[in-house]
Order: C-alpha cells, then structure tokens, then sequence
C-alpha cells in the first residue's frame, strides 16, 4: 500500500492527506507502482501522512494512525515519521509491503515502532518518478516489509533503470555523479541473505545514541528501555562474529553544531543562503513541475492553490514553526508568491550545484573517511531513544517529551538524508515500560546498501525479534489456500462477477448509529456449465446471508448498521472507517474466485 503522496492511475486521487489537493487526480502510475504492478502486485488502497509529509505523528486531511501495540503512545517519531499510515498499515497485515519516503527519518521512525523493516536507500536507488517531494536534495523512497527476505523480493522488483527520470531529482541533476540503479543492485537480491554476514565485521556504535556522550558532549535520550534492548542487540551482533567500538559520530555532531541560533545545517561550502532557499523556493519549484507533470486541469500548477489549505493545524500543537530551527521552517505563502516568478528549472535556483557538491563532500569527510580511517564497516545504533506520547498534540507536556532529540526525529536526524547516507531498520523487541517495539538501524557509505541488507538480514535471522501488534491479531482470512489442483485450475477459464445496481437509503440513524438500507443486484457468469457457483456478501468484515441466485443474476438486500464514530478532532476528509464496506464474492466448485468492494457512504 502506497502512502497518499503516491501517483497512481486510475481512480485514486494524490492528495498528500493536503485538504489543498483534495481531488487532485493522478494522470499515471509512479514509477514504483509501474514497476510493482509489472511484477504482479495488486494496489489496494493508500494510506495516511500528515499533510505533504510536512511533519511526523501530525494528522492529515484522512486523520492518522494510532499504535496498534499501545494506543498511549505514537505510532512514529513526533516531527519526522510521517509513513506512519504505511508503517502501520503494514504491520496490521492490511498488505504485505508498504511504500513510504523518507526525508528525515519518516520512513526508519514508524519501522521502528511498528516492529517493521524499513529501508532508507541512497540516492537514487529506486526512482522517485510520481512522488511528491518535499526536499528533493534528501527525499528517498522508504518501502516497509515484515522481514528482510521480504524487502529483498519486494528490491527484486522496485529496483531498475528509469528511462523517463521526470521529477526524480537526484536522476536529473548533472552536477553530482550518481550510478545507475542496475550497477548499484545484485542481479538477484535474495542472494544477499547470508547469515554469516557480521563475522569478522567492526561495527561503529555512536555512543550518543546508547545513553553515553561523545568526546563533544553530545548525547541524546536513551531511555533505559531502550538501553536495555540496546545491550541485549550487542550480545547477538557480538555472538554473530562482529567487533564492537563505542565511538563519536563525528557526522551528526558536526551537522547539528549551530554557528547562530536557528541553523537547521551546519555543512561547510554550502552557500549562505542555501537552508533558506530549499525550505521555500526549492520546495515550490518542485512542487509546481510535479503538478505540471501530472497535467491535472484542475489544478495545472501550484500558483492557483490556497497555501493556507496545504497543511492547516488540525489539533491544537500541531503549529509546526514550535516544532523545529527557524531556518527549517517551510513558508507556504513565500511558495506561492515566489512560483508566479519562478526559475526555468530547480537547477537554476542559486547555489544549487556549490549545494550539492557540498552535501557530498560532507559524507564523504565526515562519514566515509571517518570509517575507513578507523576500520569501521558498518554504523550500529537504536533507531530511536524512546516513544513520545499520544496526546503531543494537545498537551504541551507531552509534545515538549517528544521534541527531545532522540524522539523528534530518529537517530541521525536530519544529517543522515540530508547527506545521502543509506540505513536500514529492523525489530531489535519492545520497550519493556511501554510495549512498543523499538528498532535498530544500520547504516553506512553512500551506495553501500547492498553490504547493509546482508548485516541486517544476518541480525534478523539469529533471533526473532519481531512481534506483531496485540490489537491487530492474526485472522483466518489473512491465510489464503492456493488450489494445486492444476486439473481443475485447468477447467474454469472465466467467471465474471458484477455489480450493476446499488440503491442505498438513510433508515432511521440516530446519534449513535448510522444506518442504511442497501439493495445490490448484478451478473454471475461462469463459462464452465458445469461448475456450480457460491456468493457470500460481508459487511465490516461480517457474513451476511447469501445473494439469491437465478440464471445469471443475482440480488442481495439488508440493513447496515454501526456506531457512529466521534472524534476529538474529526477527520475532514472521506475514509473507510466513516463508510459501511460490502464485499460480495463468489466462488466456482473449482477454486476459481472473484470479488467486489462496494463502499458506502
């Protein structure tokens, strides 16, 4: 399931969860979901963000996402996390893979909560092509699996050469070499699943993120929670072969070190005015070709769009200017002002190569040669310090916890994308005080993420660290029996199911309950004279009684009922939780099957 900011073609609109692109249609498939459905994947939905992934736990125009673990606590990092519906989507088994971005941490920070995988590619690995940006120089692609050997398939397929880059930055621009994505992979990832890939490796441990301070005194939070899962990952990485250095992290410290007060960056050579122009005109110029691209006419470009509608504070503490640096604000309305006079290209912006070529220099300095200086293979530490609590929306105590760092974003902050250093996350167990689950992150040099999932997988296969959400249980119908019956597969060639009439009535809802009277009629066809045919019709989940069948026509009533849902801060926009979903299915003697959704409002 893609997030909200992914194009795809037909019938789902590309809002961002922004109530400004509310109906904003996509005119085509991202170049992930070309690449996914290609390889047989079925696209059943989208999933929940804060607006234009602006944010971390925040609502958006569909709400958000509560923990299914502890519905107390965040499902992701507060100001950076904003795959969170991905994540959690993901984790409840709505659908095997999820597909995110990640700007910050908005990928690795809801992975870790919900006991997920979560990649955080380097620079152009999988093309961003019909994704909504929000800062080209850091946006990445961040998909969302159970396990490892499930992002190594789901990598098989999402990891290629575009040839119409349109859109994906780091493809486009021609300042800073970067290798095609068919050098960069395995010809088969699932070759990288190699237990033995931590023997003999020296794994660098920042001692800021492990409850400890760095030779400049930088330390973050490290709940004792998280400390103790900490030391109980050290023992498995140790018995799995790798040497152990608790060390500085000489790239995070020297990014965050403020030479004035509200410096978002600290990267030496960027220019002067850099930080400012990619938090607005950047933003803006990227935003405006997206919808350009997209040919949408009604919405053909970004000058048109009402900024106080991209991303309106939906509960009382989600004002983002209290949650970061001035200089890392993002100024909606200087966006639209300065799009009506905009550059011919986002590479014309000025400083935009000096830019680039200094984000480089900066991992290469300060990460790179930092690791080969010292041996180091591979950088280990807990994805996040500790959770924040649910209610940092409205309760300023709360939100104050959750800005700490080592909360507000995950470890590495923003230096990590910002950099283009690639990592990846996986399940290290719960906090004990809290029962969410809390991750560990491997990361390391640019375009070594083919190294990193061979680590990760090695760490995930010694001990089984995942554990599944205990209010998202395990269902009989989340297991699926293939016939291998191939005679009868053999057999039925077609059965066509159809809806062609839904007539609903409003009878008699109340305060608490909404109900409605719902007569759905249609066609079963089966070419196969032969083979006897099923109906079923479920309602929320719940078997109905059956259609009636006749011939080739069938027909089904009944009266829908459920509770109306209340909310502190009502959802604006239209949801499945706010609808009732009726799934008519059918099934021949042979195993052959088809299904409708039918939603109703």
């Amino acid at each position: 399931m893609p997030r909200s900011n992914w194009t795809s073609n037909p019938i789902l609109t590309v809002a961002a969860a922004s109530p400004a692109f509310e109906s904003l249609v996509a005119s085509s498939d991202a170049a992930v979901v070309e690449l996914l459905r290609a390889a047989g994947a079925v696209l059943i939905g989208k999933t929940t963000m804060p607006p234009m992934a602006d944010g971390g736990s925040q609502r958006g125009l569909y709400g958000r996402s509560i923990s299914p673990y502890n519905p107390k606590y965040l499902c992701t990092s507060f100001a950076s996390g904003s795959s969170y519906g991905s994540a959690v989507s993901t984790t409840c088994s709505f659908a095997p893979i999820g597909l995110g971005g990640e700007t910050v941490s908005s990928g690795r920070a809801p992975a870790s909560h919900n006991a997920l995988v979560g990649y955080s590619p380097s620079r152009g690995v999988i093309p961003s092509r019909g994704h909504w940006p929000l800062y080209p120089t850091c946006d990445v692609v961040a998909p969302h699996t159970k396990s490892v050997a499930d992002m190594l398939a789901l990598l098989n397929a999402i990891v290629a050469d575009d040839a119409h880059p349109r859109g994906d930055f780091w493809r486009e621009q021609t300042v800073v070499p970067i290798p095609p994505s068919s050098k960069i992979r395995p010809r088969d990832y699932l070759s990288l699943k190699d237990p033995e890939a931590l023997r003999g490796k020296h794994v660098a441990v920042p001692k800021c993120y492990i409850g400890k301070q760095t030779s400049s005194e930088y330390s973050v939070v490290c709940s004792e929670a998280t400390r103790q899962l900490w030391e109980q990952a050290r023992v498995d990485l140790e018995t799995l072969g790798a040497k152990i250095t608790e060390t500085d992290f000489p790239l995070v410290e020297r990014y965050s070190t403020q030479l004035f007060p509200g410096q978002a960056a600290n990267v030496p050579g960027i220019p002067s005015t850099w930080i400012d122009t990619e938090r607005c005109q950047m933003i803006a110029t990227a935003w405006d070709d997206f919808l350009r691209n997209n040919s949408d006419p009604e919405c053909p470009s970004l000058e048109g769009v009402d900024h106080s509608q991209i991303n309106p504070d939906f509960a009382p503490l989600d004002d983002r200017s209290e949650h970061t640096e001035q200089q890392n604000h993002v100024r909606y309305a200087e966006m639209i002002d300065f799009i009506r006079d905009r550059s011919d290209s986002i590479y014309d912006l000025p400083g935009c190569a000096d830019a680039l070529i200094a984000l480089e220099e900066a991992r290469k300095r300060d990460l790179e040669h930092w690791m080969d200086e010292n041996g180091f293979d591979v950088v280990v530490f807990p994805t996040n310090g500790d959770v924040g609590r649910a209610d940092s929306e409205d309760n300023r105590e709360s939100m104050a916890y959750s800005l700490r760092d080592g909360l507000k974003y995950s470890n590495g902050n923003r230096a990590m994308k910002h950099l283009g250093v690639p990592a990846i996350t996986v399940p290290m167990g719960s906090l004990y005080d809290k029962k969410i689950p809390a991750g560990l992150t491997f990361a390391g040099k640019a375009w070594s993420d083919s190294d990193l999932l061979r680590y990760a997988y090695a760490f995930e296969s010694s001990k089984e660290r995942r554990e599944s959400p205990s209010l998202a249980p395990r269902l009989d119908t989340d297991l699926i029996q293939v016939n291998t019956n191939q005679g009868s597969v053999k057999q039925h060639r077609k059965l066509e199911l159809l809806v062609s009439c839904v007539d609903v009535e409003d009878d008699a809802s109340t305060e608490t309950l909404e109900r409605r009277h719902v007569a759905l009629s249609g066609f079963l066809e089966v070419d196969n004279s032969s083979e006897a045919a099923s109906m079923q019709v479920f309602v929320n989940g719940d078997l109905m009684r059956s259609p009636t069948l006749k011939d080739s026509q069938w027909e089904w009533s009944g009266m829908l009922e459920r509770k109306k849902m209340k909310e502190r801060y009502p959802v604006q926009g239209k949801v499945a939780r706010d609808q009732f979903m009726v799934v008519v299915l059918a099934q021949t003697s042979g195993g052959d099957s088809r299904g409708r959704l039918v939603m109703i409002a």
